[in-house]
């Protein structure tokens, strides 16, 4: 799955009294009449899901975000939720 490269910005009021959100390449995304607080999140897609993989690659990798050699350990639930957000924005979720 491919995804459109960040960054995405909003769009400031005009758009049904609302915002937008606009990607990179100047593509209007989003025309709704967004909330600030909803433009801001979608806008902050490509980040989340470039630091959701950085922390998963971190998690499973010997000396990652923990330092001195050892794995990191998140606790169950974290952990379930993470891989569930990951999974979900590459399309991979379970059911």
């Amino acid at each position: 799955m491919t995804y459109t490269p960040g960054p995405w910005t909003i769009v400031p009021r005009g758009f049904l009294d609302g915002y937008g959100v606009q990607f990179s390449d100047g593509t209007l995304a989003v025309r709704l009449g967004l909330t600030e607080a909803d433009a801001r999140l979608i806008a902050a897609a490509p980040d989340l899901l470039a630091a959701l993989r950085a922390v998963s690659a971190s998690v499973l990798t010997p000396g990652g975000l923990g330092g001195e050699g050892g794995y990191t350990t998140l606790s169950g639930d974290t952990y379930r939720v993470m891989r569930a957000a990951l999974l979900k924005a590459e399309g991979r979720e379970k059911p």
